[in-house]
């Protein structure tokens, strides 16, 4: 086999002028065309068996026909001396990792707005294609300043036939762009693999450095912190970045939702979060910037439950602020001997809104009305003439209900599992999340679509999550 150098002329058409890269399976180089007399883009693959070129072969016909403004397509496919090789055009201004750290917000927008357009028409095609290696390495930069995705359409399978077939060690570069789910005992990429390379894309051409020293997902699955952009660069693209760093493959944006929002700050218009942004936001939020985001759609959650909740707090500690200043009003003003007398339906109003914030209610479950028990009146400060009005008595909780009210608290899914194969339907959607979360899909589908059938909207939930996540391609 020919050592790759300048002047080495492949199948007597494309000299070698000079070396622009190199990856784990193959060389880039600048080469000229002596047949169209014009210089194009050439990788060479390593050397393979028959039946390694056959598979290959086989994988490039999967990408003929593709065509799109972001998509770096093959105008030519061929081997030499048993080694495969592609010819692109040529991109003068190289691969994206040249602006690491120089990059200016806009065109940090402009990046993810053409990497999503791009990971979107591969995600949407018939035969879903899920790009395995994105990294600013694999995205270059166009004479019109467009970034283009290239080195798409090489699947699980053969790059399993070259990495045996190579004698040289895989590079460890790409475990930086790898996600937690890539670390798995039996790792299977999904579309959302490739969005979380693209947020890890994002954080290197911002800083000039790896989130998570390089390490990928792995530290993430470990439990490291999220990484975060500083105050040069706005609130939104931080957002997104992490957005796409989500732990859950669920939680992130898919390919069309980022080109949709990122397409929107490009014109200056209104730009709406339809994916779960990350709850940190919230968190490290005050009451007033709250306020603000939910009104502006700055934070989009999946669940109608999630408002309810959150509004619930909000009017519970009014409601404790409110009753604070009823007591001080009625409070004595100096007699020592005047009697203090509170009204029962302050008491209650107080009790009732301090189980509101104490209690966590699951929204996986309808809420369930407590049952009022009875209790032993205690002596009152100050008898009141009047008698008391009869208290209609609520109807008794159901007891399944409770029961998996406790078991969601307690993190209990054996019980969850007992009062499901019992037939209670509102288990069926709280344990279809469990083994999604678990990434036991098959499962997941048989419960959500059990919850589904029952009228619950989480079942639905989980069949749009596993279609998401490329399930059923």
């Amino acid at each position: 086999m020919a050592d790759l150098k300048i002047g080495t002329k492949v199948k007597d058409r494309y000299t070698l002028k000079e070396f622009k890269g190199s990856g784990s399976f193959g060389e880039v180089w600048l080469a000229h065309d002596e047949v169209l007399d014009t210089d194009v883009a050439i990788k060479i693959y390593i050397s393979l068996d028959p039946r390694g070129v056959e598979e290959f072969k086989s994988e490039y016909i999967t990408t003929q026909g593709i065509s799109h403004p972001n998509l770096l397509t093959t105008t030519y496919f061929d081997v030499w001396e048993q080694r495969p090789y592609l010819v692109m055009k040529y991109c003068a201004k190289g691969a994206s990792t040249t602006q690491a750290g120089k990059m200016d917000e806009y065109d940090l927008w402009q990046f993810i707005h053409d990497v999503a357009a791009g990971l979107r028409h591969l995600h949407n095609m018939p035969e879903p294609i899920i790009h395995q290696d994105i990294k600013p390495d694999n995205i270059l930069v166009d004479d019109n300043n467009r970034y283009l995705i290239t080195d798409f359409g090489i699947s699980k399978k053969i790059r399993s036939t070259m990495r045996k077939q190579s004698k040289r060690a895989v590079g460890a570069g790409a475990t930086a762009y790898m996600g937690p789910e890539r670390f798995e005992a039996d790792p299977s990429p999904v579309k959302a693999s490739d969005i979380w390379s693209l947020g890890v894309s994002i954080y290197e051409l911002a800083t000039g450095e790896l989130p998570f020293s390089g390490l990928g997902g792995g530290m993430q699955k470990n439990g490291a912190e999220m990484p975060s952009l500083d105050n040069k660069w706005s609130k939104d693209l931080n957002m997104v970045m992490q957005s796409c760093l989500a732990k859950e493959t669920w939680d992130r944006p898919t390919a069309q939702q980022l080109e949709e929002y990122s397409e929107a700050i490009l014109k200056g218009q209104p730009a709406t979060v339809t994916w779960k942004a990350p709850s940190a936001k919230l968190e490290a939020a005050t009451p007033e910037e709250v306020v603000e985001q939910v009104e502006s759609g700055y934070v989009a959650e999946y669940e109608d439950e999630t408002h309810s909740n959150t509004k619930r707090i909000w009017f519970a500690i009014a409601g404790i602020i409110a009753a604070i200043v009823i007591l001080i009003l009625i409070w004595p003003s100096g007699n020592k001997d005047e009697e203090i007398i509170i009204p029962e339906d302050t008491v209650e109003a107080i009790d009732t809104v301090a189980v509101e914030v104490v209690e966590t209610v699951p929204s996986d479950i309808p809420e369930v009305q407590p049952t009022k028990k009875e209790e032993t009146p205690a002596t009152p400060v100050a008898k009141k003439e009047e008698s008391k009005p009869t208290v209609k008595e609520e109807p008794k909780t159901d007891n399944n209900a409770t029961l998996l009210k406790t078991a969601l608290a307690n993190g209990d899914y054996q019980q969850v599992q007992k009062l499901a194969n019992q037939g209670y339907a509102a288990a069926y959607g709280p344990l279809a999340k469990y083994y999604l979360n678990n990434h036991d899909y098959k499962t997941a589908e048989m419960y959500a679509k059990k919850a589904k059938a029952a009228g619950f909207s989480d079942g639905s939930a989980v069949i749009q999550t596993l279609e998401n996540l490329g399930y059923y391609d």
